[in-house]
Formats: structure tokens, sequence, C-alpha cells
């Protein structure tokens, strides 16, 4: 068998792997990754990193995909592959938005993309401490049962109260939380 003919044996292994094995769990591979790195992608943006995978493991002749070398599970393989491959894109996103949101002639400071959410974020949980300080000792220990997910049944008999009457007292924390922070906030 000559190197040619070897070749093509493999490349045609290969893309047998490629369309049976491989090919129907890119999709799947490629959401698990995204969200492992934090990134949640609509549809399209989904879609173009599953393209992007395809081609990168059929150019070449295959070459990505003869790199298989069944030592640990194809799934695993794969994985690691896309995983590389998003965190390339969006690193490059992220310096190429960093870079146009500047205005030109702005200082050299670039505003981090979660700088702001995590700022709204930390402003939420202070007014909510501050509304939480305000309730009475009862009513906070109602929330945080209510929040530490107890059944009605649990809350009525860590409270003291019939099981009938928990929600309607949540309902009235609630709306008195919201009552608090809306006079806080000029709301």
């Amino acid at each position: 068998m000559s190197r040619t003919d070897s070749q093509q044996l493999a490349n045609n292994d290969a893309e047998n792997l490629f369309l049976q094995d491989i090919f129907p769990i890119i999709s799947k591979v490629v959401g698990q990754a995204c969200a492992d790195l934090g990134h949640y992608p609509g549809q399209a943006e989904l879609d173009d990193y599953v393209q992007e995978i395809n081609e990168l493991l059929i150019e070449n002749d295959c070459y990505v995909l003869l790199s298989f070398d069944h030592r640990s599970k194809l799934e695993t393989w794969l994985y690691t592959i896309v995983r590389r491959r998003v965190l390339r894109r969006l690193q490059k996103q992220s310096r190429m938005e960093s870079l146009d949101d500047m205005p030109p002639g702005s200082s050299i400071f670039i505003v981090q993309p979660d700088q702001e959410k995590t700022l709204f974020t930390k402003e939420m949980e202070a007014i909510s401490q501050a509304a939480f300080i305000k309730l009475t000792k009862r009513e906070q220990k109602l929330l945080i049962l209510w929040l530490l997910e107890l059944s009605r049944m649990e809350i009525a008999k860590e409270m003291g109260i019939k099981k009938e009457s928990v929600s309607p007292k949540i309902n009235a924390v609630m709306k008195k939380l919201q009552r608090i922070v809306g006079e806080n906030n000029g709301i």
C-alpha cells in the first residue's frame, strides 16, 4: 500500500468518525463549553460556533480529526478543542469591544464589560440589606425561612403559625420590603 493510499484510508476513517460519532454531538459540546465559560450565546452565535468547529475538524485533509488517538473519550477530546476555540474567540471579542467602545481622545482607562453589572448588583444588595434591617425580627426570620426554600409546613412549624397563614404572611413581608425600598429610593 502506497503512502497516498494509507493517507486516503486514514482520511476516510476520519470522515466516518466525523459523520457518525462527532457531528451529532457538536452542538451539545459547544453549548456545554460556552456554559462552562459563563457565556450564553444566542442561537445564531451558537450556530456560528458549530459551523466553525465543523470547518476546523475537516480542514487540511482532516488534520485535527486525525489527531484523535483514542486515549480519551471522544466527547472529552472534542470538548477540549471546542473550549479552546470558544475561549480564544471570546478573548478576541473582549479586546475588540473594549477598544471599540473607547471614544477617540479619551483616557487610557477602559471600563470592563461587567463592571456596570457588578456595581448595580452591589448597589441592589446594599438596598436590600437596608430594607431587611427595617423588618421586625419575626418578619426577618419568616423571610429567611422562605428564602431557604422550606416548605409551608416547615415554615409554619418553625414560626408557630398555621400552614394556611404562611403564604399571606410572606406576601405581606414582601409588600412591606417593596414599600421600604420605594420610600428609600424615592419611588
